[in-house]
């Protein structure tokens, strides 16, 4: 967010208080960082703030093309601009991006970059960039830059983080130390530190990262992304020894657990069918129908197999796939798309081996059962897919994990991401959290209660500033409030701090609203429930 800011608001007519500026400044921020639910909920909450200001969509779009256009015109001064108009629409957005960033510096870096650009020289385009940074002790911004400049669709680009080492940093995105040193050779001079902030390349993951964002066990080495941490852009130091994780103790149920979802399933086709059915070989869709087809009765896959192979047939050969001709004998139909050549590896949305990624979202399952026992865990992992998982095919939460909730937790994970299971599980302990105050008229733990299950999955430090669990739930109240408790309701600011008044409204909407659609509520305004996952 640039001070220039206030000036645009009132180039279109409307000036900004110091209060809006501020939460313009939160908002921008989050939209900014990486796509994903979470981000967003933090800048939806940021933009609750901004209530007070109304743009039509005419003064949104000359709002934003007059910040960009004045970006572009700083990048294009600086390089020349029919050298600028050459480069592609990636590498445009890195230099506009440094010139929002300072105006000033871009100045100086485009006399020092331009010869290099009309070679195409994206090296010597880095090299400028990096010793830029290093100048301005701001290595985190200029080397991403550097990145982009040298290919903007960089594959497996991943950023370093407070607390991670060589080693932590290769297993989590599933590679060696050896590998991760040679694709990026300026860890060879000292592979012992790295800095928090600066950008790696990571080699193709042969096992699932652990996914981004910190785990509940404070044993653990995961850190979380950039875009969760309050302080990610200040440059650290870690030496390995320092933060070598430790394997936590697993208590019998635990151990019980992870090594059930570390066998495959008795079935091929339940393997088969964790992945979308658009991918299947020929070999792999047979495989899938005949079991189907040997289900009876209240088998609860049959349907499940059934509306997987319909979504097959119909990726392959179209809408009304099916046809007949006059006997009633079924004409073969014509494919509109090749089938898959051979079986494929089953990979998350994010591009990680499934198995990999199941092992992870297992050990967040494993810490609870650690914490809560077996029984409630596993009652909240149901809870949570049904939440955010599939609104047809719901799970009963009696605690007990047999194959309809193995089937549907590894299929979260392959469809949703393994990330997405732990949204789930914080959703639903919340939920049974809101269950239990209601049941005991007892809310005095929420602030809290509130930090415990969900400041984890935001924050390395729980502890840090702010925390948008609680502005969330303030947002969430404010939606609720007035639709059951009427023109009693009294709004609530949305400051991130559960006192008082914000606990006694938590109670008064629990009561007329009941637990189970304030903790859904409040899980779309944290991010955690999309809008097609509310049933």
């Amino acid at each position: 967010m640039r001070p220039e800011a206030a000036d645009d608001f009132k180039a279109i007519g409307k000036p900004l208080s110091a209060d809006e500026l501020g939460a313009l400044r939160d908002y921008a921020a989050e939209m900014n960082k990486p796509a994903n639910t979470r981000n967003q909920a933090l800048a939806d909450t940021a933009y609750a703030k901004l209530s007070g200001i109304s743009l039509s969509k005419d003064e949104s779009r000359q709002l934003y093309d007059q910040v960009h256009d004045r970006y572009q015109r700083v990048a294009e001064r600086a390089v020349g601009k029919e050298r600028f108009d050459q480069l592609d629409d990636g590498r445009k957005t890195v230099l506009i991006g440094l010139a929002y960033q300072s105006e000033v510096k871009m100045s100086e870096i485009g006399p020092n970059i331009s010869q290099a650009l009309d070679k195409k020289d994206w090296q010597a385009v880095a090299g400028e960039l990096r010793k830029v940074g290093t100048d301005l002790k701001d290595p985190r911004r200029y080397n991403r830059a550097a990145l982009w400049m040298i290919d903007p669709d960089l594959p497996g680009r991943k950023e370093v983080e407070p607390g991670d080492t060589v080693s932590s940093f290769a297993k989590k995105h599933g590679t060696t130390v050896d590998e991760l040193v040679k694709a990026n050779p300026e860890l060879s001079e000292n592979p012992n530190r790295i800095r928090a902030g600066t950008p790696l390349v990571v080699p193709a993951p042969q096992t699932a990262p652990a996914p981004e964002k910190r785990s509940e066990a404070e044993s653990e080495a995961d850190a979380p992304p950039a875009s969760q941490q309050a302080n990610a852009d200040s440059p650290a130091e870690t030496p390995i020894a320092e933060a070598k994780a430790q394997e936590p103790e697993r208590s019998q149920a635990a151990q019980a657990f992870l090594d059930k979802i570390a066998q495959p399933f008795d079935k091929p086709a339940l393997t088969i069918a964790l992945r979308d059915p658009a991918s299947w070989s020929a070999d792999e869709a047979k495989t899938v129908m005949a079991d189907y087809l040997t289900r009876q009765g209240n088998d609860p896959f049959l349907k499940q197999l059934s509306d997987l192979t319909g979504q097959h047939m119909k990726a392959i050969y179209g809408e009304g796939a099916l046809r007949y001709d006059p006997t009633g004998k079924m004409i073969d139909p014509k494919p509109i798309r090749p089938y898959a050549p051979a079986a494929q590896e089953p990979r998350t949305p994010e591009g990680y081996p499934l198995d990999g990624a199941i092992n992870w979202a297992g050990e967040r399952i494993a810490n609870r059962i650690d914490r809560a026992g077996l029984e409630k865990t596993i009652s909240w992992l149901q809870g949570g897919l049904n939440m955010i998982g599939d609104q047809e095919n719901r799970l009963l939460e009696d605690g007990q994990f047999g194959p309809e909730t193995d089937f549907a937790f590894r299929k979260t994970v392959a469809a949703k991401g393994p990330v997405r299971v732990e949204d789930g599980l914080a959703l639903a302990e919340f939920r049974d959290y809101a269950r239990q105050a209601e049941r005991k008229n007892d809310v005095s733990d929420l602030a809290h209660r509130t930090l415990d299950i969900f400041g984890p999955l935001y924050r390395m430090n729980p502890q840090d500033e702010p925390k948008h669990e609680s502005g969330a739930l303030q947002a969430s109240l404010n939606d609720l409030g007035p639709k059951h408790l009427g023109d009693t309701w009294q709004p609530l600011k949305l400051d991130d701090w559960i006192g008082p008044k914000t606990t006694q409204s938590f109670a008064d909407v629990l009561s007329a609203a009941g637990p189970d659609t304030l903790a859904q509520n409040y899980g779309r305004w944290l991010g955690l429930i999309e809008r097609d996952e509310i049933g």
